[in-house]
């Protein structure tokens, strides 16, 4: 075998990937032998380092398990805290009056979800809209009396409520009057809202989206909902956000003093 058959078999064995340098017709059989001297350290690191890498993987049984169960326990405290942070701390009501007090304290911190939380199904679907709504007018209130119980069986609550939206025009605070009809299972399956300033806030209604209607008639269409009804929804609000300013500044009405609005 002569030394081109040699180097030839060498790199058969050994491949080089630098093709600037072993494809080269110019390297002699000495430069080649050379370059494969060194690359030796090199590949003996990449072994020792492949050994080692094999030795810590091989973990015993015992620690095996060990790690295992630490994980599962680990993951199991996570999911605790993530359904935690998603769901109600609120304890279930154990009678309709702890219920009526819940949907109040609730609905007054604001807390959409966990207000929808303690009504039926069919409750929820006609309220949503409307709480969603009050949420982007950043509804709050208090609580003026402890809710009590009506000869019907329902429950009737007293709140001093407010919201960004209303309070622009002069209409906020204001009381308002819940009755709730409580199921057996103490979920809110009805509320009634009697507010001592309805017919202010339907006036004003009314003259608002009069003003839609003629300087914003493409978005005032949009808006399919109404205030005094209890109908609208966030959309509707977040429209009604925007032009609230603008129809105060351009009313001969608004904003009323609180304090002349006419309450019965």
């Amino acid at each position: 075998m002569n030394s081109h058959q040699v180097i030839n078999h060498l790199r058969a064995l050994n491949p080089v990937t630098d093709e600037h340098t072993l494809d080269s017709p110019q390297m002699s059989s000495t430069a080649f032998l050379r370059s494969l001297d060194e690359r030796r350290p090199t590949m003996s690191v990449l072994k020792q380092s492949g050994s080692t890498a094999n030795r810590f993987f091989r973990v015993r049984p015992a620690l095996a398990f060990a790690i295992g169960l630490a994980l599962v326990v680990a993951l199991g405290a996570i999911g605790a805290v993530l359904i935690s942070d998603d769901g109600s701390d609120v304890a279930a009501p154990t009678s309709g009056l702890e219920a009526a007090e819940q949907y109040v304290a609730l609905r007054t911190a604001g807390d959409t979800v966990a207000t929808l939380e303690l009504m039926t199904p069919a409750a929820v679907e006609e309220e949503r809209n409307f709480m969603h709504a009050l949420e982007a007018m950043n509804i709050r209130g208090t609580q003026v009396m402890p809710c009590r119980e009506n000869r019907s069986g329902d429950y009737e609550c007293e709140l001093a409520e407010e919201n960004d939206f209303l309070q622009v025009v002069g209409l906020s605070p204001w009381n308002a009057t819940f009755t709730l009809e409580v199921t057996d299972d103490y979920l809110i399956d009805e509320v009634d809202t009697d507010t001592d300033i309805f017919l202010s806030i339907n006036d004003f209604w009314i003259r608002f989206r009069n003003w839609m209607d003629e300087t914003h008639p493409e978005d005032s269409a949009r808006m399919e909902g109404s205030l005094p009804q209890g109908s609208l929804d966030g959309d509707d609000a977040r429209i009604a956000l925007e032009y609230i300013d603008d129809f105060v500044a351009q009313s001969d009405v608004y904003p009323l003093d609180p304090a002349s609005v006419p309450r019965r």
